[in-house]
């Protein structure tokens, strides 16, 4: 079964808000001066956001849900970058995070393509370079192993 697929089952057995329309994808971008990578975009467009089982992908949340349940990547980032005043590369939009200060973010430079970056304490290096996969090995503890 191909990544995409697999990711798919995945989160229709997790929580989702609901499909983020392209109008909303297009604000957050254009709030963060950014463009999302294909795969991602479809994620957002399919699922919004999305909770599996104790990890988080951050998205876009439209429906009037509980807000506290759930992180928009738009909000994120901005925390993120508010966090480290010196940081440099705003390309980097955060998506997860493990927990201990690591965030997985994907690289807005590389728009039509997928660069997924881990950036935490000791940590500043890429880690996949397609988001279904990514997903899919974070949830299954494969990544950092």
């Amino acid at each position: 079964m191909a990544a995409k697929d697999r990711f798919r089952e995945l989160c229709q057995q997790g929580i989702s808000p609901g499909p983020a329309s392209e109008e909303s994808i297009r604000s957050i971008e254009t709030q963060l001066g950014i463009r999302f990578p294909r795969d991602y975009r479809e994620f957002l467009q399919e699922f919004g956001a999305c909770i599996l089982d104790g990890l988080e992908i951050y998205g876009i949340i439209e429906r009037d849900m509980d807000q506290q349940l759930w992180q928009n990547v738009g909000q994120v980032a901005q925390h993120f970058y508010e966090f480290d005043l010196n940081y440099k590369n705003r390309a980097l939009i955060p998506i997860t995070e493990d927990g201990t200060g690591c965030y997985s973010c994907i690289n807005a430079n590389k728009s039509r393509e997928t660069e997924i970056v881990a950036i935490g304490p000791g940590v500043d290096s890429v880690i996949s370079y397609e988001f279904f996969e990514f997903v899919l090995a974070l949830k299954e503890n494969k990544l950092f192993t």
